[in-house]
């Protein structure tokens, strides 16, 4: 889960169905992409969206969860994401 401070809007990963926000604080969620993945983490950076999904991929989303960029794909599952401050 990823919670956006400036939008207050909630991001939710699932087991299959891709990624979920909430712009009502959790009362109400809509699909935002990725289908047919299970997202293992969401990490909000600078207003960037990333998620690592059981198919080794790491995607952002640099509009909200509208659309999704795969930026790489490990030979392995991702399932965390960390940030320090300069390397994601």
């Amino acid at each position: 889960m990823a919670y956006d401070a400036t939008s207050g809007d909630l991001y939710a990963g699932s087991w299959g169905d891709g990624v979920f926000r909430s712009q009502d604080g959790g009362e109400t969620w809509r699909f935002s992409g990725l289908p047919a993945r299970i997202v293992y983490d969401l990490l909000l950076v600078d207003g960037i969206l990333y998620a690592a999904t059981d198919r080794g991929e790491v995607a952002r989303s640099v509009d909200s969860g509208l659309t999704w960029q795969i930026m790489g794909v490990a030979s392995t599952v991702i399932t965390a994401l960390g940030h320090d401050g300069t390397v994601l």
